[in-house]
């Protein structure tokens, strides 16, 4: 590790240690025992502290001063030094653990202000490195290539509580903008969607394990005809089946009132549809190189947002409830999916959009006449999605519902 690196880091590490949060729940291992946490351990595989970092980085100064003033220094302790971080970004790797770790064990919604302590220790760090000349953080080691590529910043084991809402359940709801969704080992493969559960769909039919179960390898390869088989004469498993997906996208903080990202304005998820084409909305759209409209999109602000790596997609759902949206579902999180990137505009538009739109409509429909007769709501289902500007999801008002009002008004005629 660069000298100045650790020693800046050791002096902001110092700064943070310091602080009463940090004493009272951080600088310390966690005496599970003690505490009487019987499931700390289960949860939490790798326990961590700041002064087991303090303790390594001061591993290292000794290590150097041994080397140049002899074995004077080794000799000062009788109890073996640690082994010295070999870089900086495995001593940031730790810091980023004590914080995950308690992220994972105090997980519930009414523990949120242990989550938010963690997430203002670490922006004190970070501040005292800025302050001593380092500024430039090296990603989390454990972010996968894929994720490097798209230039993501954090992993989801990293997610900020700002960004978290929780609606009466243990699973926090996040906001994910420009979101692409894609195969789990090659960022630049996108996949529909509605793909999300096919390889768990897959793996239940056939009585295969998870990749997480370390059971069936997560690089399997798309199987054209859709059945699993096996190598004649019994042997090595060949079975194929669909790929697993991630998607990345950048987080969105949530006002918590109405669910709607604080720097953007909604528009209609339905926006990005074949209507919208026919419409020729040169104003919000302009038209690609290929003949597809893609939506001009608004100045958000870059300070608010963070762009993340999911690297399970379980599933997709759509609530039916206002606002209407769209959700990509992982095992730590919900995510409303609010409007896919541009380079993943044609494939969304081909596939979930449209069954969403008809999903809703069809929805909206019924609510609006549950006794309705088929020829009654099929019109109203096959009926053109809202145009943009509305509400992400919510129905346009329809005329025919309005209460037919007396004396003058925009409707009288001329």
């Amino acid at each position: 590790m660069d000298a100045h690196e650790r020693d800046a880091l050791v002096a902001a590490l110092g700064e943070v240690m310091e602080l009463e949060a940090a004493r009272e729940f951080f600088n310390d291992p966690v005496d599970a025992v003690a505490l009487r946490l019987h499931d700390y351990h289960d949860i939490v595989t790798r326990p961590m502290s700041l002064s087991q970092v303090l303790h390594r980085l001061g591993a290292g100064i000794e290590k150097d001063a041994g080397a140049k003033g002899g074995a004077q220094t080794s000799e000062k302790s009788s109890t073996p030094l640690p082994a010295p971080y070999p870089s900086f970004a495995a001593a940031m790797d730790d810091i980023r653990l004590v914080w995950r770790n308690c992220r994972a064990y105090n997980a519930s919604p009414r523990m949120a202000h242990l989550r938010e302590t963690c997430d203002a220790l670490h922006e004190i760090l970070l501040a005292a490195l800025s302050k001593r000349g380092v500024s430039n953080i090296p990603l989390p080691s454990d972010l996968p290539e894929e994720a490097k590529k798209t230039e993501c910043f954090i992993a989801e084991a990293d997610v900020p509580e700002k960004y978290n809402v929780f609606l009466g359940e243990a699973t926090p709801y996040r906001l994910l903008d420009d979101f692409v969704v894609c195969r789990e080992n090659d960022a630049f493969a996108t996949e529909p969607v509605e793909c999300a559960d096919a390889y768990d769909r897959w793996a239940l039919e056939n009585e295969v394990m998870s990749a997480d179960d370390k059971g069936f390898a997560s690089d399997a390869v798309v199987d054209v005809d859709g059945d699993a088989s096996r190598k004649e004469g019994g042997g090595e498993d060949t079975r194929r089946g669909p790929a697993r997906l991630a998607a990345y996208g950048w987080l969105a903080v949530p006002d918590p009132k109405t669910f709607e990202p604080e720097d953007d304005p909604p528009v209609s998820v339905s926006a990005l549809t074949e209507s919208t084409q026919a419409a020729g909305l040169a104003e919000e759209y302009g038209e690609g190189e290929d003949g597809a409209f893609t939506k001009k999109r608004a100045k958000k602000s870059s300070s608010s947002r963070v762009k993340v790596w999911l690297p399970r997609v379980l599933d997709w759902s759509i609530d039916y409830e206002n606002p209407q949206s769209l959700w990509l579902i992982t095992p730590n999180g919900w995510y409303r999916a609010l409007d896919p990137s541009p380079e993943y505009v044609s494939l969304f538009r081909a596939g979930a959009q449209r069954k969403f739109d008809f999903a809703t409509r069809a929805v909206n429909a019924l609510k609006q006449d549950p006794l309705g007769s088929y020829d009654d709501v099929l019109p109203k289902v096959l009926a053109p999605p809202p145009k943009p500007g509305r509400p992400r999801g919510r129905p346009p008002k329809e005329r025919g519902d309005e209460e037919k009002k007396g004396g003058r008004g925009r409707g009288r005629g001329r």
